[in-house]
């Protein structure tokens, strides 16, 4: 989230690739265990980038996919005016 003159950053380098993840994301949780979650493989969560994720979701067939964006709660009353 960004605050005044922070800059927003996601969890952690992205298990899948090592890069930082360049901003806080998440999707449904039914949707993520369903990509990201094999039987078998214990409980282990993956931190990902939007990046691997999607690459992810190509390959465990869902298609097509699309990104709505929206601002994180609580939203502030210092945001500018359009």
């Amino acid at each position: 989230m960004k605050y005044g003159n922070e800059v927003p950053m996601g969890d952690g380098p992205c298990s899948d690739c090592g890069q930082e993840n360049p901003f806080v994301w998440w999707t449904d949780n039914v949707f993520w265990n369903a990509v990201c979650r094999q039987p078998g493989e214990g409980n282990e969560e993956p931190i990902l980038c939007p990046t691997c994720f999607v690459r992810r979701v190509f390959e465990a067939g869902y298609q097509p996919l699309a990104f709505r964006l929206t601002p994180d709660w609580p939203w502030h009353p210092e945001r500018p005016s359009a």
